[in-house]
């Protein structure tokens, strides 16, 4: 036992936490805080966070033009997460909710519907810009930057920039919690209203309901919740990053608490944690975060009356999407029964098609009126990204007419209709384009582009827009594989076509 023939084997590896499961641990890494050297700031993974976020704010309302099924059930979020959805002292419903006052209720929920499709995109845009000058410059005087050191004048002058963006940007997330958290269905049992004397009173009190406990993690939940909207004293000893982090922790580790957050609620908390991780970039980047705030109140007024030039578009569209302008657009918005009945998932067949077909056109008209509205509130906005997004060769695909089996067989398969993503903006004259964009470059072909009648108050004209758009076919040619009936028959079932036929249940378990 004591010869080489067996030597003494070493001391088996303990694995780390980001061994076993790829993460470090938290507990650790606080403990290790102290005696780290200081993290760089990464503005490549928060150039990356603010791409992402922008590319999802744009997708977020191509959706809402394209699928009505979307469309819908955005309105129906928004709804049930409405400060007048709570009863009052009495258990009485909101006026607004009242048989007869549905243009006011639901001028209400279009009316945060648009703003919080618009703004975001405007928001997002601009510190996504904001990150890669930075980025830009940071590399550009990588080679002098030491700790040791001021930073370059033009370096530090979009750091405290993009700062204040940040912080003003949390002032949207913060404000939707405060409006949508006490409102969500699984947190409203805990709130009542005050009733209104005057029924077209905007502004709603809401306090605790009287003789409903909560458990722990409910009050240590709606603690974080209410830290974050009051956006006080707490907020600011505490910083918004740790807040956040520990409301993540919480809804991750505790049992039962994720079920109080509604997945609008999640949206709001995912936005605001975008935001918070790019703050705490900022606070780690040492030692010259110590001295932001302090070299801001140096700059404060330019710093200030930049962001004001900037958030100009912000402004009007706000004012673009008020209540009382927007009559018309909710009478054709309004989810009655069967405008936006989108039976997409069911067989094909000349009835499903008709009633696609009539939502999408539904859908068309709606937002036709709304752009009509956004440009006569609005006019020419240079440099929206709001705009520039309405101008890009997105398009929307929409259904074609049926076509009998039998005809289909003999004839070719009409291919889907295709339009621009704003058939109002497509009919806008070229030197506005221009005027608006800021390019000369064409963001679609001349053939394509549906042109407007005129732009006046009526609805009727916004529906000859869509229906002249519907009119429009691109040609997209695309390859042809020949295959056997083996591979055929495999295509067909994992890239369901449900335009023809659905798949025979016994083909999938063939």
């Amino acid at each position: 036992m004591t010869s080489d023939k067996y030597p003494v084997q070493p001391e088996p590896h303990l694995q780390t936490e980001r061994e076993t499961s790829g993460f470090d641990s938290l507990a650790l890494m606080a403990a290790e805080a102290p005696y780290r050297l200081p993290a760089q700031l990464d503005l490549e993974r928060v150039e990356s966070l603010l791409t992402g976020k922008a590319s999802a704010t744009e997708d977020h309302l191509w959706s809402l033009r394209e699928d009505p099924n979307y469309f819908a059930q955005q309105l129906l979020d928004i709804r049930d997460h409405r400060q007048e959805m709570i009863k009052d002292y009495y258990n009485r419903d909101h006026p607004a909710t009242e048989k007869g006052r549905e243009g006011v209720w639901w001028g209400r929920i279009i009316g945060n519907l648009l703003d919080e499709a618009y703004i975001p995109i405007e928001t997002f845009s601009e510190l996504c810009d904001q990150a890669t000058q930075l980025r830009e410059l940071q590399t550009k005087h990588e080679s002098i930057i030491s700790p040791t050191k001021d930073l370059p004048q033009d370096f530090l002058e979009a750091l405290l920039r993009f700062h204040h963006f940040l912080n003003q940007a949390t002032k949207g997330p913060l404000g939707q919690l405060r409006m949508v958290v006490v409102a969500s269905p699984p947190l409203r049992k805990f709130y009542t209203r005050t009733p209104l004397a005057d029924p077209d009173f905007p502004r709603i009190s809401i306090r605790p309901r009287a003789g409903i406990k909560m458990t722990q993690t409910e009050q240590n939940l709606v603690w974080l919740l209410r830290t974050l909207w009051e956006d006080g004293d707490s907020l600011f000893l505490a910083r918004l990053p740790a807040v956040v982090d520990d409301l993540e922790r919480l809804i991750q580790s505790e049992q039962g608490a994720e079920d109080f957050i509604s997945l609008y609620v999640a949206g709001v908390i995912g936005d605001l944690s975008i935001i918070s991780q790019c703050m705490h970039q900022l606070e780690i980047y040492q030692p010259w975060a110590q001295t932001l705030e302090t070299s801001f109140e140096d700059s404060r007024k330019e710093h200030e009356a930049y962001f004001g030039k900037k958030a100009e578009p912000w402004e009007k569209i706000l004012e673009a999407f008020q209540e009382h302008l927007l009559e018309d657009t909710v009478k054709l918005g309004r989810p009655v029964a069967g405008r936006f009945t989108y039976p997409v998932q069911r067989r094909r067949n000349k009835e499903n098609v008709d009633l696609l077909r009539q939502a999408e056109a539904n859908l068309d008209v709606f937002w036709a009126e709304v752009d009509r509205v956004f440009y006569a509130m609005t006019g020419q906005m240079v440099g929206s990204s709001v705009v520039k997004l309405l101008w890009q060769p997105r398009l929307l695909q929409r259904t074609p007419e049926w076509v009998q089996p039998e005809q289909a067989k003999k004839a070719v398969q009409p291919p889907p209709v295709e339009q621009p993503l704003s058939a109002f903006y497509h009919g806008v004259p070229d030197y506005l384009q221009e005027a608006m964009t800021g390019s000369r470059a064409s963001t679609q072909p001349s053939k394509t582009k549906a042109k407007m009648r005129g732009m006046t108050n009526k609805s009727s004209e916004a529906e000859d827009v869509a229906q002249d758009v519907a009119n429009v076919t691109l040609e997209d040619a695309q390859p042809t594989f020949k295959v056997d009936q083996r591979a055929l028959k495999a295509f067909r079932t994992f890239f369901f076509q449900p335009r023809r036929h659905l798949l025979a249940r016994r083909d999938l378990l063939a």
